[in-house]
């Protein structure tokens, strides 16, 4: 597979509006969000994320963590991010997001309570 330059750009760009839909569709807002979950789609793009959701730099440690490990395993990549942050012993509210072809954005809103791993 094949990815275009410009996806980072595009995250950039998109991001933040595609995820105000996913938080207002599952009656959240951005500043109730404990951690973003994300599908690392590449270094950029987890760059370009962090600059659209105007996290701090360096906030999606372990979406870079596993694009180290592992590589980008498409969308379920999300899934082995999802591991490493309950490891890491976070809790609280979560909002899940896979990246796919075509560009799309696939969003799951989640909690996690203290014990869970």
């Amino acid at each position: 597979m094949v990815f275009d330059r410009s996806i980072p750009t595009f995250v950039r760009n998109e991001f933040a509006a595609t995820t105000r839909g996913a938080l207002d569709a599952s009656g959240l807002e951005h500043d109730e969000i404990d951690r973003y979950v994300c599908h690392p789609g590449g270094a950029k793009v987890v760059d370009a994320i962090e600059q659209a959701m105007e996290l701090p730099d360096g906030s999606l440690d372990a979406e870079r963590a596993t694009l180290r490990e592992a590589g980008n395993m498409s969308a379920p990549t999300v899934l082995f991010v999802l591991k490493k942050v309950l490891e890491s012993g976070v809790i609280g509210q979560m909002m899940a997001c896979a990246l796919g072809p075509g560009f799309t954005a696939s969003y799951l809103p989640l909690h996690v309570s203290e014990g869970a791993k």
